[in-house]
């Protein structure tokens, strides 16, 4: 019988690792990858351009992927145009999913959550290189994200939104902002769906941090959306979704995280919606499932 290794804390307390050896190799790389090198990409953030920041985030995220032996496969990759723009629409798996979008090969602009502007280090790389914050996923695009979303989109970046807004699991359903942002900037739609990132790193269920994670990707075609009234905007939304964690829940895929209520919490001071297509979290969180008006009502939201 193999002996389990100790569960032991980084500096700083945000990670966890099984084992010496791995804890040295993340002690090192925490400080290398989170504390020293983010400070000059800030710099290059605020004052170079969308391109050499990219270039920087793609060395960076890189460079990360090799210190946690990330076995990253991308599929589709080659049909997507470097010259072009689009709103970049991933499934969320993790706090680790931007190693994988950063292999995409043009410049990048993230929604975040308002709330991580309150995280170390994290919080001021997100203000220094102007990403777009967002108070509550349901207001989107309010007149200031949409604003640097425009901006953003005109020095030749691509904008990345998370339609799920929370990395509880495959189960939280998407938000309706995704696309009328896309919309709003003349975007097409390019879904990516993401799934094992979950297994890197577990906040905020858990701190432990693990090596040698297999992550699979698959980009999917894109999707136009000018011209769409608001029913078929809802329609497009929806067989996104669907098309989407199909594919995270084939076996292609890794399998994707589940949200189970015992396990995870219900989060009740957190605005998410269930996919009713799951029928044991539905039927645990009634209150939370989305109807079908819902998609329309807010889809009419100015």
């Amino acid at each position: 019988m193999t002996a389990r290794r100790p569960v032991r804390r980084l500096p700083g307390g945000w990670f966890s690792v099984a084992g010496t050896v791995d804890w040295v190799l993340a002690s090192i790389g925490q400080a290398v990858l989170l504390w020293m090198l983010p400070w000059p990409m800030m710099l290059i953030g605020r004052f170079g351009s969308a391109r050499t920041r990219h270039a920087v985030e793609r060395g960076w995220a890189r460079s990360a992927a090799r210190v946690l032996r990330l076995r990253i496969e991308v599929r589709g990759l080659d049909a997507v145009d470097a010259t072009r723009r689009y709103l970049v629409l991933p499934l969320h798996e993790g706090l680790a999913d931007p190693l994988v979008l950063f292999r995409m090969p043009m410049p990048l602009r993230f929604v975040a959550r308002d709330e991580l502007r309150s995280w170390p280090v994290v919080g001021p790389y997100l203000r220094m290189t102007g990403q777009l914050m967002a108070a509550d996923g349901n207001r989107m695009p309010a007149r200031a994200l949409l604003r640097t979303a425009r901006h953003a989109v005109q020095r030749g970046e691509s904008i990345v939104v998370f339609p799920q807004g929370s990395v509880l699991g495959i189960e939280v359903g998407f938000r309706p902002g995704a696309l009328r942002l896309a919309q709003a900037l003349e975007l097409p739609v390019l879904p990516v769906v993401i799934s094992g990132t979950h297994r890197v790193w577990e906040h905020p269920f858990s701190p432990l941090l693990r090596f040698g994670q297999r992550v699979t990707a698959t980009i999917l075609p894109t999707v136009e959306v000018a011209g769409l009234d608001r029913r078929q905007l809802a329609a497009t939304m929806l067989h996104l979704e669907r098309t989407m964690k199909e594919q995270a829940l084939g076996p292609s895929h890794v399998a994707p995280r589940h949200y189970r209520p015992d396990r995870d919490g219900t989060w009740d001071d957190y605005a998410f919606v269930i996919d009713p297509a799951f029928d044991a979290v539905s039927a645990a969180l009634p209150h939370r499932v989305r109807r079908q008006a819902d998609v329309v009502t807010l889809s009419r939201a100015p």
